[in-house]
């Protein structure tokens, strides 16, 4: 019942655009771009033939899959990109602690020390590491099964439902790399009316080590709340085999973190060698999902008391960590030793707040698996773990070793700092400000920018457009000549507040219209994605390679604004430029947390600076209003 998502105006689009130009360019490079826009624009020009074509594609696209650009930015935002997924495609989140199991550990009936399971074989993981794990699944189980049988609930904002399409995407997901353009395989464990398809399992990752775990019995039934304990031991028959090899298998789950030519290259290579490595490629690719036990407590690490310290380390350790990471997978959990866990995901086919929905739906599931079980299990004939096995000849050795210094390096160069700012949340910024709290943090963000560097930059940030039928994101262009005024008067000493107050006012309310637009599917960027598909061979124009068009897609400044509950820590995602930062906040109503990024290679950028100039500005804007 939901719209189809519309092709806009060829005119709107290009007032937005050149208006997203006006604070960045010389007013010698703006005429240039206004001349080659009027030149796209011209009756019977490019723009108006293009424009028609696109329109008769998008009705033709729209009739065979409900939206004109859902598998067009499918393909080209994810799937013909060839960077490695890590760090610069995969997002990840972090769930708050299971209280339960925070209160099992101090009255001693589960601990998070190594060696905790109870058996005289010594160790690595904990027994609540294991238990937290175990209801994890369990709570994924659970969304599953409500997506199935259509309980789960629908996202909904004040204006009506949202579409849910990207939910049955996730599980028995799996990225395939393919030359120049990766596939995505799908439809295993979604389709309930054929049982005998679905995967029942999950695969178990321990130090880049895979197993698979069956968590559906032989005849297709899932383990109940009853069998909790048989998925204990389940994985702790993992663990024990895992632990008592002799020989570990080489690291292969490193290729999935490489450039995507490689691992498609390693990967084909694998499957011609031996029937082994493909029969355990389809295993883990088609799982339902993947956890990854951590040997290790990141709050061990830090000082007693630096909850914002440990979290930092966390989501660096879930973004960015390629031990033991299936990047290609639409769901991996990732448990520590502590019981801390949080999820990474490939992006290809949902976007962060289904992620978050998940999330925060798996973390409210109690933890049940600490009463003794029944007397009587009903998963009898679960079969047991299995370890998956990969040959590796001595081409893909040598492969694999550059990979590995390759990935290695890459995992080693984002800095993430998480901040949760309590002064004030969106409340205040309401009642006092009188301002969309959205807007407020993005001129908050535009202002640290501008501080620390000098200069204004195209900024990014994440609308959504899934009140249209299949719909994902649009881009919308923060910085506008609203914004920059705002900026350059915060700055000016000889400006007055009540001024300043006028400017920042004006700003916030051209960041509503622009959002409001975007996520009516109006903004510039997914329709001129549209138009220059639509050029044929040896058609071309300025308006889509001119060094104004360039530098206005080079997002120094990606940010994403994803409101979240106690439930989850906050989601995380990387730079989309070298020299750049990405933003992920969350607002609430008395507080503002922040998760920011960038890399330490670059001389341009600094994490830590980027947070101190940011709780300067937020001061500086609190006291303004």
């Amino acid at each position: 019942s939901l719209p189809h998502l519309p092709v806009p105006a060829l005119k709107e689009t290009f007032t937005l655009y050149l208006r997203s130009l006006k604070p960045l360019l010389t007013p010698q490079q703006l005429a240039i771009v206004e001349a080659n826009i009027a030149d796209f624009l011209r009756p019977g020009g490019l723009g108006e033939a293009l424009q028609l074509r696109l329109v008769d594609a998008a009705a033709k696209e729209t009739a065979i899959s409900g939206n004109w650009l859902a598998n067009w930015w499918t393909r080209h935002a994810y799937l013909q990109c060839r960077a490695p997924l890590l760090i610069n495609s995969n997002c990840a989140c972090l769930l708050r602690d299971d209280m339960t199991l925070h209160d099992a550990v101090l009255s001693g009936r589960c601990s998070t020390r190594p060696n905790s399971s109870g058996s005289n074989s010594s160790s690595r993981y904990s027994s609540a590491q294991v238990k937290r794990a175990v209801c994890l699944v369990q709570g994924c189980l659970d969304v599953k099964e409500q997506l199935e049988s259509g309980t789960f609930p629908v996202d909904r904002t004040r204006n009506g439902p949202l579409c849910m399409h990207q939910y049955y995407g996730v599980y028995g997901t799996t990225r395939i790399p393919k030359p120049e353009c990766d596939v995505v395989r799908t439809g295993s464990g979604s389709d309930s009316s054929h049982p005998e398809s679905m995967s029942r399992d999950v695969v178990l990752i321990l130090d880049k080590q895979l197993y698979r775990v069956p968590v559906y019995s032989e005849d297709h039934h899932r383990l109940s709340d009853a069998d909790m304990e048989c998925a204990h031991r389940q994985f702790w028959r993992a663990i024990r085999a895992f632990e008592e090899r002799q020989m570990h298998d080489a690291a292969v789950c490193l290729f999935t973190c490489d450039h995507r030519d490689i691992w498609a290259e390693a990967r084909q290579r694998l499957i011609d060698l031996d029937s082994t490595n493909a029969a355990s490629l389809d295993a883990v690719e088609g799982a339902l999902f993947t956890v990854r036990l951590e040997d290790f407590a990141i709050r061990e690490t830090v000082a007693p008391g630096d909850e914002e310290a440990a979290i930092s380390l966390s989501f660096r350790n879930a973004i960015a960590s390629p031990h033991g990471l299936w990047a290609d997978k639409s769901l991996s959990l990732i448990v520590e030793r502590d019981g801390r866990a949080g999820i990474n995901a490939d992006h290809s086919v949902w976007d962060a707040v289904a992620m978050r929905n998940v999330a925060e739906t798996i973390a409210q599931r109690p933890l049940t698996c600490l009463d003794p079980p029944p007397a009587v299990s009903s998963a009898a004939n679960v079969a047991p773990p299995e370890a998956l096995h990969f040959v590796l000849d001595d081409v893909l050795e040598d492969m694999l070793r550059k990979t590995r210094e390759r990935v290695m390096k890459a995992a080693d160069d984002p800095d993430i700092r998480v901040h949760h700012f309590r002064a004030f949340g969106i409340e205040h910024i309401k009642r006092t400000g009188r301002v969309s709290p959205d807007a407020f943090i993005q001129m908050a963000l535009q202002l640290a920018y501008y501080t620390m560097h000098g200069k204004f930059t195209p900024i990014y940030e994440t609308a959504s457009t899934r009140a249209y039928l299949k719909g994902r994101t649009e881009t919308v262009r923060s910085l506008s000549p609203e914004s920059r005024a705002w900026c350059e008067a915060m700055r000016n000493p000889a400006v007055a507040d009540a001024e300043r107050y006028r400017l920042l006012q004006a700003a916030c309310k051209a960041h509503a219209r622009y959002l409001k637009l975007a996520c009516h599917g109006r903004g510039c960027d997914r329709h001129m994605l549209g138009l220059r598909m639509m050029l044929r061979e040896g058609e071309q124009h300025p308006i889509f390679t001119d060094d104004a068009f360039r530098m206005s897609q080079n997002w120094r400044l990606s940010t994403s604004a994803l409101n979240t509950t106690e439930l989850s820590l906050g989601n995380s995602f990387c730079t989309m430029v070298e020299d750049g930062y990405s933003v992920c906040y969350h607002p609430r109503p008395a507080s503002l947390l922040f998760v920011l990024e960038s890399k330490k290679s670059s001389l341009e950028t600094s994490t830590h600076r980027l947070e101190r100039t940011l709780l300067h500005v937020l001061h500086e804007m609190y006291a303004l209003c």
